[in-house]
């Protein structure tokens, strides 16, 4: 797709809390002086990163709640229409690791939340907020944040994996059918952000990740 221009743009952006989600609200906002609908689980957190913006805060619009809950996704596009805001972007980077475990020793229950928040998020998004996207006179794009271990499975991570290979193969079709919208997936690697947060690793491992 050709270059876009996030100038002035109204940009949904889960995972905003933390982590590269955090990063892209501070680019987007310091350089783009984009408008950002924060969203993620923890208000206070969001707060806290909406603070230190200082005099740009008001870019940082606070909306959280729990993108594995498609009903939260709907009040969230409701509360966006009933605002008349026409937002451009959507960027979900919202994600969660469990705790390395085979997949004999992980329940049930974490495989369906895992894939809740790293895949079913990303499908609720495409049915409430690209509609609002493509609405828009202004040409749009959804980013996807996805992970390289979509394409590079290893033993311990198997509930993180599948979720992230789903997500990618989603994008990839939402792609091949999106006419109005640019759809886009980005596969980073080991990054150390809180998604390692339930993690114990040694310092030689934190260093490999770290680099």
């Amino acid at each position: 797709m050709s270059r876009f221009d996030f100038n002035n743009k109204t940009v949904i952006l889960t995972g905003a809390s933390s982590g590269i989600g955090k990063c892209l609200a501070q680019i987007l906002i310091n350089n783009y002086n984009a408008k950002v609908y924060a969203v993620a689980r923890n208000e206070q957190k969001l707060l806290n990163v909406k603070n230190s913006f200082g005099g740009k805060s008001n870019l940082y619009c606070v909306y959280p709640f729990d993108v594995g809950d498609y009903n939260g996704w709907e009040l969230f596009a409701n509360y966006l229409i009933e605002s008349n805001e026409t937002p451009s972007v959507l960027i979900n980077c919202a994600g969660v690791l469990p705790k390395f475990s085979s997949v004999n020793n992980t329940d049930v229950k974490t495989f369906e939340d895992v894939m809740k928040i790293n895949f079913f998020s990303i499908v609720y998004s495409s049915k409430t907020i690209l509609p609002l996207i493509r609405n828009n006179n202004d040409s749009g794009v959804m980013i996807n944040v996805v992970s390289s271990s979509a394409l590079c499975p290893f033993a311990g991570v198997a509930s993180y994996s599948a979720s992230k290979a789903g997500a990618e193969r989603f994008s990839e079709c939402l792609q091949a059918e999106e006419t109005s919208v640019s759809v886009t997936t980005v596969l980073p690697g080991f990054t150390k952000t809180e998604v390692l947060r339930s993690q114990t690793a040694t310092d030689k491992e934190n260093g490999l990740i770290g680099r």
